[in-house]
C-alpha cells in the first residue's frame, strides 16, 4: 500500500493537501464517542499511510484525538476546524481552545460551522471580526464555511474572506436540505471557478452509501467542482480501504472483509428531528416509530437499507 497520495490545492488559498481528508465526526461525541487514545491511533495510521488533512470541529470534541495522533510527528498535517460561535468572545474562546488542546502554533483552516443563509452569516459579525483578526496576525491561514444548503453557499459568493467551502455532496444528494444535487452542483462550480477551495463532506451520505463505498467516493472524486473529500473513519480497516480507493488501487480482500465487520447502526439526531413521520411511513421493516413526536429506531428490525434517509427533509438519520 503506497503512501504517495494525490495532492491538490484548495482553490487560491495556497494550502496543499491530500485528496483524502480524515473526517473525525464519526469518532466524536455526536456519534460513536470514541476514547481519544483509540481515535488518535486510527488517525495516526491514516497519517502513516500518507493522509495529511484532518477535519474536526469544536462541537465534535475530537481535539484530543487529533492531538494524540500528531504529537509525535515532525511534519504536522493540515487541520481544519469549525465553530458555531456567533460573538467575538465566543469565537475567541473557540480559537484558543483549538490551539491549546491540539498543541498548535496556528490553525490552517477555520470554518463558520453550518451557515444557513446570508442573514445567518451576517448574524455572526462578532465571530467574523475575531477570525479576521487572527488571520491578520498569521494565526489562521484561511477562513471558510460549512453548509448543508444552497442558501448557505451564498456568503461564499458575497464575502471575499471566505476562501474555502465545506459542502455536503454525494451521489444521492443526501443531506442537501433545500435543493437537489442538480441545483447544488452548478453553484459549487461557480464558486470553484472563482478560486474558492471546495471540499466535500458526507460523500457516503452520512453512512447510508456504505454498501457502495468505492463507486460513491469515485462519483464525488470525478466532479470538477470538488478538490478534496472528507471521509469519516472509525477503524483501521476503513482507513486502509479508503487509502486504497484514493490511490486507485484494488482493495485487498482481507481489508474489505475487516471493513465490513465494523459495526454500524442507525442513529436518529432527535434534536433535529421534526417528527413529521415520513421516514416511518416508508420503512417496510417496521423499524421506525414515533414516540413523543420524535422518531426512534428498533435496531433489532433495522436492516440499514438507508431508504429512510431519502425521505427525511432535515437529514436527521445517519448510519454510524
Amino acid at each position: 500500500m503506497r503512501n504517495e497520495m494525490k495532492r491538490v490545492l484548495l482553490g487560491n488559498s495556497g494550502i496543499e493537501v491530500t485528496e483524502l481528508c480524515f473526517g473525525t465526526l464519526t469518532m466524536s461525541c455526536l456519534q460513536t464517542d470514541m476514547p481519544s487514545a483509540e481515535g488518535g491511533r486510527i488517525i495516526a495510521h491514516a497519517l502513516e499511510l500518507g493522509v495529511d488533512f484532518i477535519d474536526t470541529a469544536q462541537a465534535y470534541r475530537t481535539y484530543e484525538h487529533v492531538a494524540a495522533a500528531i504529537k509525535r510527528r515532525k511534519n504536522k498535517p493540515v487541520i481544519a476546524t469549525k465553530s458555531h460561535a456567533r460573538t467575538y468572545e465566543e469565537m475567541n474562546k473557540a480559537v484558543e481552545q483549538a490551539l491549546e488542546i491540539m498543541g498548535l502554533d496556528r490553525l490552517d483552516i477555520f470554518l463558520f460551522h453550518l451557515t444557513r443563509s446570508e442573514e445567518d452569516y451576517l448574524d455572526r459579525r462578532g465571530a467574523i471580526d475575531c477570525l479576521l483578526e487572527y488571520k491578520q496576525k498569521g494565526l489562521i491561514r484561511a477562513l471558510g464555511l460549512s453548509t448543508h444548503t444552497l442558501e448557505g453557499l451564498k456568503p461564499a459568493f458575497n464575502h471575499t474572506e471566505i476562501e474555502i467551502v465545506l459542502a455536503c455532496i454525494n451521489s444521492k444528494g443526501l443531506g442537501i436540505n433545500d435543493a437537489s444535487l442538480d441545483q447544488f452542483l452548478p453553484a459549487l462550480r461557480k464558486l470553484h471557478a472563482q478560486g474558492k477551495g471546495v471540499y466535500a463532506m458526507k460523500p457516503l451520505g452520512g453512512g447510508h452509501l456504505f454498501h457502495d463505498v468505492a463507486p460513491s467516493l469515485n462519483f464525488v472524486r470525478r466532479l470538477d467542482t470538488v478538490d478534496v473529500l472528507a471521509v469519516g473513519m472509525k477503524s483501521v480497516a476503513e482507513v486502509e480501504m479508503n487509502v486504497c480507493i484514493f490511490n486507485d488501487q484494488p482493495v485487498p480482500a482481507q481489508v474489505q472483509e475487516r471493513a465490513k465487520q465494523v459495526s454500524k447502526q442507525l442513529k436518529i439526531y432527535t434534536h433535529i428531528c421534526q417528527g413529521c413521520g415520513s421516514c416511518v411511513a416508508h420503512c417496510d421493516q417496521g423499524a421506525l416509530s414515533l414516540q413523543d413526536e420524535k422518531v426512534v429506531v428498533d435496531q433489532s428490525k433495522c436492516i440499514l437499507c438507508g431508504y429512510c434517509a431519502e425521505e427525511c427533509p432535515v437529514f436527521c438519520i445517519r448510519v454510524i
